[in-house]
């Protein structure tokens, strides 16, 4: 059996900034299209097996142009992450860490759906390390991003043994007939963890003119005293779930906040936030461009946010669909 071996060792990261006004009603949003690969073709070259990535992701060669070079994954022996992009210009410029784009080639070998990839410097794991899990098929696409020593190969058996929670973040893409069946998909997700509207609710005030409604929440798996804050922002919906607390209440501000100078995808959407959980991720996103839904998670709120900020089209750099 082959792998593709990938990894790379990691400085800090670093949030995207950005000017403007409410995160999600901006034209500049940014828009976690996936690289369209029935629209815009495959990268130039897949990477082959047995390819080693690493080196600083934080390296000099930045994208500027949303152009990646011949070589993006030239599959050619070991190669740093920096040589993965062409251009030199702002530090600030969007670009896939040599681990991403080691999966997005094993991705697109088989799934013809858009696809869709974090890039630097808005997400940057902590880690000397990145190892991944992969699912990928015709139409759908599963990525579990691991903390690990030395880079591992995609699928790794001892991967599978670190048990549930273990992975750092999450990101999935998924197919569907129609543009209604993945609004059906999106809604489901939804109704994963339903707001009971028809409760009585208060009114917060979270700041940057934003205003939530405050509902109990009721689930056998959470305590008595459980509420979730609501609130919309363009088209997309956020919930934040905890105890009726000023922490509650910070939290939220927080996702405000942070939403206030950075874009979340322009298109239907629900951000999800719970406390970190010891057991896996605690805050996801998910959300729809035409046919697909997209979705992302890790176990706090501003990685998962970073992350789904950070999103771009694979491998053309588009934020758009």
């Amino acid at each position: 059996m082959s792998f593709i071996i990938l990894g790379a060792a990691f400085l800090s990261g670093c949030g995207q900034p950005s000017t403007g006004n409410s995160a999600v009603n901006q034209s500049q949003g940014l828009s976690q299209t996936g690289r369209a690969n029935t629209a815009t073709g495959n990268s130039s070259g897949s990477s082959t097996t047995n390819s080693l990535v690493g080196g600083p992701v934080n390296g000099s060669g930045n994208d500027t142009t949303g152009n990646t070079t011949g070589s993006n994954a030239t599959g050619s022996g070991s190669s740093s992450a920096a040589s993965n992009v062409a251009g030199s210009g702002s530090a600030a410029a969007p670009r896939f860490a040599g681990y991403t784009t080691d999966i997005m080639n094993y991705v697109e070998k088989e799934t013809t759906m858009p696809l869709f990839a974090p890039t630097e410097p808005t997400f940057t794991p902590h880690a000397t390390a990145v190892s991944a899990e992969v699912f990928r098929s015709a139409s759908s696409y599963s990525v579990d991003l691991y903390a690990t020593a030395k880079p591992l190969p995609i699928n790794d058996p001892s991967l599978n043994t670190r048990g549930t929670g273990a992975e750092i973040a999450n990101f999935d893409g998924q197919a569907y007939a129609s543009p209604a069946a993945a609004m059906q998909a999106l809604q489901a997700t939804a109704e994963a963890f339903p707001v009971d509207h028809s409760q009585p609710s208060t009114q917060v005030d979270l700041g940057e003119g934003v205003t939530a409604r405050l509902y109990p929440y009721k689930a056998s798996n959470v305590p008595s005293n459980y509420s979730v804050m609501e609130w919309h922002e363009g088209k997309w919906t956020i919930d934040v779930y905890g105890t009726a607390s000023l922490d509650l209440i910070n939290q939220a501000k927080q996702v405000v906040n942070y939403l206030h100078i950075n874009f979340l995808p322009m298109t239907n959407g629900i951000l999800q936030v719970n406390p970190p959980g010891a057991t896996g991720p605690s805050t996801s996103l998910s959300w729809v461009f035409g046919t697909d839904m997209y979705f992302c998670s890790t176990r706090d709120s501003l990685s998962a946010m970073e992350l789904a900020v950070s999103m771009r089209e694979y491998p053309s750099y588009r934020i758009a669909p």
